[in-house]
């Protein structure tokens, strides 16, 4: 009976002897130290991306000037420089937070010299990741835009960061490679690729009236970025038929092959068939 009184004695003790209102005071202060602190990061933040943002803004225009550059390097060191900033936003607003609340980050970071042999072995694959990445981007291996083939999945690139190359594929299907994997890479947005455009005519109509057609037609090819140069005209040829066709030939990247051939074969098709050209029904288009 006499312990438990003494308990409770002590217990009312303790009770009173806490400083409520310093705790209030201190948890409010912490509190409010850390909206401001997350606040002020987030600012920075968005100050930072906006510089970046503006720069690679202006370089794009510059390139778009014709003057220098390219507009898929662009891109890509954009997305890279992107990367960067939040990682290094993250770490800095972690480690703030951390010493806010009392965490001897500082003591944790210089004791760790035991965990750290662990934390490096296991770390080698980022670093490998990051080395690979700023490799590739120094040697123009590929840029955002650009379609490749790496470690046998084909599509275009995304983004490429300082850890993950991120490919998008011809299904639709985003691929995540880490660049540590990246070792051949197959580049055919750099490749020049010819286009056939077969258009079976018949002969018994004016072929020269065809013929201007088609060079008028083509003329909107200027301003497509995806053909290379101006169209080349190889006239009238026959087939192993004997059947006439007219065959245009035109220069792309290898990605743009498909939709460039298409493309152009239904315009110009529209274009014959809108001007009173009746074409045979044996039409048939070649594999380029």
């Amino acid at each position: 009976m006499e312990r438990m009184i003494y308990l409770k004695q002590w217990w009312q003790t303790y009770v009173e002897s806490i400083d409520y209102a310093g705790i209030i005071s201190d948890i409010v202060s912490v509190m409010v130290e850390l909206v401001m602190t997350i606040v002020v990061f987030w600012l920075i933040k968005k100050i930072v991306d906006r510089i970046v943002d503006l720069y690679f803004e202006r370089d794009a225009k510059r390139i778009e000037n014709r003057e220098t550059g390219s507009l898929k390097r662009n891109k890509t060191i954009h997305k890279l420089v992107e990367n960067v900033v939040q990682y290094t936003y993250f770490f800095l607003l972690g480690y703030s937070i951390l010493a806010i609340i009392g965490v001897p980050v500082a003591t944790l970071i210089a004791g760790a010299g035991v965990a750290s042999l662990a934390l490096g072995l296991g770390a080698q694959g980022f670093i490998t990741d990051v080395v690979n990445g700023f490799f590739i981007l120094l040697e123009h291996q590929f840029g955002v835009g650009d379609y490749v083939t790496i470690a046998g999945l084909s599509g275009t690139i995304i983004s490429t960061g300082i850890r993950t190359t991120v490919l998008s594929g011809d299904d639709g299907s985003r691929h995540y490679i880490p660049n540590r994997n990246i070792t051949n890479v197959t580049n055919s947005s750099n490749t020049t690729k010819h286009v056939y455009i077969d258009l079976y005519v018949d002969p018994n109509t004016d072929l020269k009236h065809i013929e201007q057609l088609i060079q008028h037609s083509l003329e909107a090819t200027v301003a497509d970025e995806r053909v290379m140069g101006q169209p080349n005209i190889w006239g009238y040829q026959r087939d192993s038929f004997g059947r006439l066709f007219f065959r245009v030939v035109l220069n792309t990247n290898d990605a743009d092959k498909m939709p460039v051939r298409s493309y152009y074969y239904e315009k110009l098709t529209r274009t014959l068939v809108e001007n009173g050209v009746t074409l045979p029904v044996y039409d048939s288009r070649r594999p380029g």
